[in-house]
């Protein structure tokens, strides 16, 4: 995987030289939402948002595709951000990668960021899977992967009183590369509360995963 592939305008830097990024870190406005880099030593994972800041993952990459357990909701690069009923994501849905590299695992990273009471970089965990072969994820068939938090349908709270308009969630999907075909990958302490790039980060799991390398989101209703 080329850095080029990760970030549009960054080349890799050699040996010993600082990284020097063509955007700022730690703004909840700040373009573009993902940034993800590879610094020729280690692979780096990023993503900005959560908390309700209004960032988007159709900028991580196209090449995703989520199904609903009934078949029924297809959403895509070119449909990405459609509204779904609430109850097509009552059930685990399938995800499908069109453009998977050979001999290499991933993990996908489902989750909320419009829950009440998160703050900037924080987010509800709705799924993890960890070490996905590549041919499953390209048919969509995800047998093998490895479940690191299992699925949790979006809960999405009426409006209250007196709004305008119904109270609607984003589910992002966060698709990485995997340094390996297979990872080992801790399991967050809180799914309620979950800070994506500080587990992202933690020891355990630092180093293991690149990207995003493609995302995908939609929108939940009550």
């Amino acid at each position: 995987m080329s850095p080029s592939h990760l970030v549009p305008g960054y080349h890799a830097p050699a040996l010993g030289t600082p990284l020097e990024l063509p955007f700022t870190f730690g703004s909840p406005y700040a373009a573009p939402g993902v940034v993800s880099l590879w610094t020729g030593l280690q692979c780096l994972a990023l993503v900005q948002g959560g908390g309700g800041a209004p960032s988007t993952a159709c900028r991580a990459g196209a090449g995703l595709t989520l199904t609903s357990a009934d078949g029924n909701a297809i959403v895509d690069s070119f449909t990405c951000s459609k509204q779904l009923n609430k109850t097509d994501l009552e059930g685990e849905p399938s995800v499908r990668y069109s453009l998977p590299d050979l001999d290499r695992g991933y993990t996908l990273v489902i989750v909320d960021p419009d829950k009440t009471g998160l703050r900037f970089g924080e987010f509800q965990l709705l799924n993890i899977k960890s070490n996905i072969p590549e041919k499953e994820l390209y048919l969509g068939k995800v047998e093998s992967a490895e479940t690191v938090a299992a699925w949790m349908p979006p809960a999405v709270p009426a409006a209250p009183e007196g709004s305008v308009g119904p109270n609607l969630h984003r589910v992002q999907l966060y698709l990485f590369e995997q340094t390996a075909a297979k990872v080992n990958l801790t399991a967050p302490a809180d799914r309620n509360i979950f800070h994506l790039n500080n587990w992202l980060q933690m020891r355990e799991n630092s180093g293991h995963l690149c990207g995003p390398i493609a995302g995908l989101q939609v929108v939940v209703g009550p």
